[in-house]
């Protein structure tokens, strides 16, 4: 019998993964908006320096986990799509499904490119 739903780490793992990214977008609008030298003024020197290693250290989390996440949809599968949906409407949802996987596990990985192509280091935590 197939469950209507994803499995209890699948959806531990979606919401987990949502939050990430969430704070990793709002702290890449303030970099956006205030610049690092406009942070610094505005927040000191100290939060800025944790707002972007906090930045990078959800990063390296959303990589990590989309990977586990993957691994987990290979192996338990997903729920089966709605009856009610047209073949249209099966094949939209799911690319767009796999583009937003793609998207969660690209974004990292430039993040990480061009961290290090800017001669700094990707951080995670205090490591």
């Amino acid at each position: 019998m197939q469950e209507d739903r994803y499995s209890l780490p699948q959806r531990v793992l979606h919401w987990g993964i949502a939050g990430l990214v969430a704070l990793a977008l709002a702290a890449g609008i303030l970099f956006f908006a205030f610049g690092f030298s406009g942070l610094q003024d505005t927040f000191g020197g100290a939060v800025t320096n944790a707002l972007y290693k906090y930045h990078k250290t959800a990063g390296v989390l959303v990589l990590g986990l989309m990977l586990l996440r993957v691994v987990l949809r290979l192996r338990l599968g997903a729920p089966p799509k709605l009856e009610s949906l047209t073949p249209q409407e099966r094949i939209l949802s799911t690319a767009v499904q796999h583009l937003l996987y793609l998207a969660l596990i690209a974004l990292p990985v430039f993040g990480w490119l061009a961290t290090a192509a800017g001669g700094f280091p990707v951080e995670f935590f205090n490591w």
